[in-house]
């Protein structure tokens, strides 16, 4: 996925989100559509993760080490609040600092939410 892939993505999850949210409360679809949604979000975490940190290490790094890099993120584990901020710290602790700082409690629950809905 590339840097473009991951903004139209994103794109295609907030229409997405728009659509649902005209659903009419109490309309059976809208658990059905919850629980894609967080499959969906999720996969975007992940990929978008992956594809951010191996575009930063493609840009800067030898070419092999940048497949080392994609390789180890492809094999890391879900993107849990906590493991997108070690994954920070791997590169860089001052972005792991301020992945923390940015993550407040209620996102952090949001994303540990939305991973766990779609295991």
């Amino acid at each position: 996925m590339t840097i473009l892939s991951v903004r139209q993505k994103r794109d295609s999850l907030d229409a997405l989100l728009a659509r649902a949210s005209k659903l009419p409360p109490g309309d059976p679809l809208q658990a059905d559509l919850a629980r894609y949604l967080c499959v969906r979000v999720a996969g975007f975490l992940e990929k978008a993760t992956e594809s951010i940190y191996f575009e930063y290490a493609r840009a800067r790094a030898q070419p092999e080490v940048a497949r080392f890099v994609g390789a180890r993120l492809e094999d890391s584990p879900l993107p849990k609040s906590e493991n997108l901020c070690l994954l920070a710290g791997s590169f860089d602790k001052r972005w792991e600092d301020n992945l923390r700082v940015f993550l407040d409690p209620e996102v952090k629950g949001a994303i540990n939410s939305i991973i766990g809905q779609s295991q």
